[in-house]
Formats: structure tokens, sequence, C-alpha cells
């Protein structure tokens, strides 16, 4: 049986009772309890009810049967607590007296500064507009067809539409496929370079693509949701040209039926014509949602969001009135879907969201905790912005191309080998190769992972080995001049 610390070794209610503390030397008097907000977090695993539980039986265990003078101290605070539940953004008490001015404790005065401070927060007006205001899609009721997507698809990528960038934003999105976490089989062996390389203005497409020989296997005739296609792709540098072709299925609310993307592969190793790079990709605002055919590539709209169009809208050439579509089209993509419970297919607004979030933290919790009972959940792991690569590791001699990766989730041990990448290391588990440890982690589990923090080599994390390589890093660098001329 677990041992129950004390009560007064836990903030949730010693804090309420300094609350309790500043009310009664304002001499107040009376709090609000709202019993529908209270009921909504009643049953909660983590809410007052349970937590009362384990006060009262803290009590119990520790001040013995003559006392129990903590029971009425924990039971104040508990008051406290409904009420601060019960609050989303008025006060714990009602005005006693029109005539008399209400006093203010040391706690609402600054709760009232932080709710101030994030109300007129420039960015906080900029994504209230945004979230207030129809899009022009929706006002166009074309928010979330998906046949509308595939052409909005199409007219982004295409180097010929009016959005006024040429092959820059096919470029992009060829990098997403070539730069995803999960490796489809037969993805073209190309560089970053080499794609920068080539000259894709001549390539053509044609959205709800159909052919003779794309037949379903009811005898239907299938459409292929974008095609683009080219014979002519330059290859600047050397002088040559070579042949590209992408397949786009796009899925937005419908699953994939009839093994889809399996018959536009074989329709494509079947055709007579034949194109030397083929880009087989499985567009989705989910996630989960996985091709059929391993030879299909998952790009999620957050991908199309964060690696095409946002790049596109820092371009100097981009067009006002393009500039307006796109603008318009990120909106739309964070608006919720009905049909999905509310789900988005993007966020578009992420880093505008994560700065407010930092800037205004206290209050944001404040106001969850209000309305949830609970505290936020912490992110899964803490997510790492260092540059470090597993290249790094191997050529430093921390990482061996030979060790085994081990990842445990639920009692089960998984392993993985390192592989030379067309752009570097890759993790290979059951056959498929991941540009990331989090990739590999996520495909395994189904959930988001911190994949730096969970797999081990050797029975250190790849996070622990990249820190002792920044280490390493940083000493090398400060006594890189100190050091012997022939020390190298």
């Amino acid at each position: 049986m677990r041992e129950i610390e004390h009560w007064s070794k836990d903030s949730y209610w010693t804090d309420a009772l300094e609350e309790l503390k500043h009310l009664n030397q304002a001499g107040q008097t009376q709090l609000i309890l709202d019993l529908k907000a209270i009921s909504q977090i009643a049953f909660n695993g983590d809410g007052p009810a349970y937590k009362l539980m384990d006060a009262m039986t803290s009590v119990k265990d520790h001040e013995g049967m003559d006392g129990f003078k903590g029971a009425p101290r924990v039971m104040l605070a508990l008051l406290i607590r409904l009420a601060e539940l019960s609050r989303v953004t008025q006060s714990y008490l009602p005005k006693q007296s029109t005539e008399v001015e209400q006093k203010r404790t040391p706690m609402l005065d600054d709760i009232n500064a932080k709710l101030h401070a994030l109300l007129t927060d420039p960015g906080f007006l900029e994504l209230s507009q945004s979230q207030n205001h129809p899009n022009l899609f929706e006002t166009l009721a074309a928010s979330h067809t998906e046949m509308w997507h595939s052409a909005f698809v199409k007219w982004l990528i295409d180097p010929h539409s009016h959005l006024g960038l040429s092959d820059f934003p096919l470029k992009r999105f060829l990098f997403a496929v070539l730069n995803c976490d999960v490796l489809a089989a037969g993805i073209p062996d190309l560089t970053i370079g080499e794609l920068e390389d080539m000259d894709f203005a001549a390539t053509e497409f044609k959205a709800e693509f159909t052919d003779n020989n794309l037949i379903t296997p009811t005898g239907g005739k299938a459409r292929i949701d974008v095609r683009g296609w080219c014979k002519g792709v330059g290859i600047k540098s050397k002088r040559e040209v070579t042949s590209v072709q992408i397949i786009i299925e796009n899925k937005i609310k419908a699953k994939e039926s009839e093994d889809q993307t399996k018959m536009y592969h074989d329709w494509v190793q079947d055709s007579e014509e034949r194109f030397q790079h083929n880009f087989l990709v499985f567009l989705t605002p989910d996630e989960k949602q996985k091709p059929k055919s391993e030879f299909f590539t998952q790009i999620t709209y957050q991908n199309l969001c964060d690696q095409v169009i946002k790049p596109c809208l820092n371009h100097p050439a981009l067009p006002e009135e393009s500039k307006y579509l796109l603008q318009q089209y990120l909106l739309n993509l964070g608006k919720p879907l009905k049909v999905t419970g509310g789900r988005v297919m993007a966020l578009p607004n992420m880093e505008i969201c994560k700065r407010i979030y930092e800037s205004h933290k206290d209050v944001l919790e404040e106001i969850f905790v209000s309305v949830k009972g609970v505290a936020p959940k912490p992110s899964n792991g803490t997510k790492s912005h260092s540059s470090t690569t597993l290249q790094h590791l191997v050529n430093n001699g921390l990482l061996n191309m030979s060790d085994t990766l081990h990842f445990s989730r639920l009692g089960v041990t998984h392993t993985a080998e390192l592989k030379e990448g067309v752009s570097g290391i890759v993790i290979v588990h059951d056959g498929q190769e991941y540009k990331s440890p989090s990739g590999a982690a996520r495909a395994i589990s189904g959930q988001q992972e911190a994949g730096w923090d969970v797999w081990r080599a050797d029975g250190k994390t790849l996070s622990t080995l990249r820190l002792n390589y920044e280490q390493q890093q940083n000493i090398s660098s400060n006594d890189e001049e100190d050091a012997p001329a022939n020390e190298g």
C-alpha cells in the first residue's frame, strides 16, 4: 500500500490556506460555488475529491486518533479550491454592497494584471481575430471538401499557376517528401542539392487525372487526385535531362478504399510511360492514417503548412494576391472539422501560440485549472532544438554503426539498427527506415515520442550521448587556441 504524504507538504492545500488568510484579512465572508462546474470535475482522478480523500487519510495516518486538527484546515482549503474552480474570469467573491468598494487581495490583483496583459497582447489579438472571422474558403463553402483541397494543392505546386513562384513551391514539396521521418520503399535517391539543381518549369499537373488503365477492383474508373509529370527536367550543372512523375493521393475525411495506393503504384509500374524518378505521396491531415502501399510516402497537411506554404509566404517575389490566398488557406487549415469531432487539418499558428503561452504561461494555466480542475499535462519529453545529428555522434566515436538501439514501452523492448542513408544515418526497425529517433519511436508506440530520450545505445540514451558530444565541442572550441601545435 502506498504511503501518503502529510497534506501540509502539498502546495495544493497550503496555497489555498494562504489565500483564505488574505480573504479573512480583507473582511470577506462569502464564496461563490458553481455546482455545474464542480460536478464536471468531481470524478476526475486528480480532482479535488480524490485529493481530499488522500489529505484526510494523511490526517489519520500522521496525526493519530487523538487530534485530527488538520481536518478542519483541509475542509476550509477545499472550499477555497472549489470557489477557484467555479471562477473563470470573475473574482472569488460577490460584491456585498454597491456602495462599499470591494477589498482586493494580492492574489486577485496579480491574476487580473496577468489576464489584462494576455488580452492586450498583439499576438493574442491577432490570433483572436483570425479565429473569430470566417476565411475566404468558408465563405465559398469549400473549406473541407477533398476535391477542392486537391485542386488547391495542384495550384500551389504547379509551376504554371498564377501563384507566381515558378517551381519554388514544387521543390519545397518534394523536399518535404525526401525529408519525412518514414522513408517509403523506392523513394528517389536525391539529395537536397540535387533537387535544387533541377529545373521543373516544364512540369505539367492535372487534378482528378484519369487513364483507361486506371480501373478499380470492382471495374470502376479510378482517379488520381493530383498527377504531375515531366520528361524534360533539366539538371543545370550537368546539362542533362531527367524525367519525374508525382502522384498524390489526398485523404481528408474518408479512409483509403480498395487499396488505392497499391493500385496507383501498380499502374505506375505497368505503364508504358517510364520515369526515372517517381514521387508517390499520401497527403492527409491525420498522421495516424498510413498508406496501404509501402511505396507511398505520407505527408501531413502540417508538413504542407510548415515546409511549403510558409516558405512561399516569405518569398520576396510572391504577388500580393497570391499572398492573400495562401494566408486565407492557412486560416482554413486551422478551422476545426465538424465531421471529425473538432480536429483541425493543421496548426498554422503554432509558433505564435507557443510565444503567447511562454509569455503568459501563469494566467493560461490558471484558466485551464479553473475550467478543467487539473493542471495541464506536460509534453511527452523535452523537445530538443539541437542541431546535433546521429552522424555527429558516429563521427566522434560516441555511437558505432554496429550498435543496437533499444526502446522499451509497456514492458516490451524493441530494437533497431543504424544504416547509412541517402542524406545521413537512418534508424532501421522491422525493415523500415526512419530519418529521426522520434519518427522511429512514434511508429512503434503510435503516439508522440521524444526519440532522443527513449532510444538507448549500450545503456545510455541518445540525448545523453548528444549532450556528451556538445560538451566535447564546447571544450574543444574553448581550448583550441591554447592547444600545442603538434596536437591535432
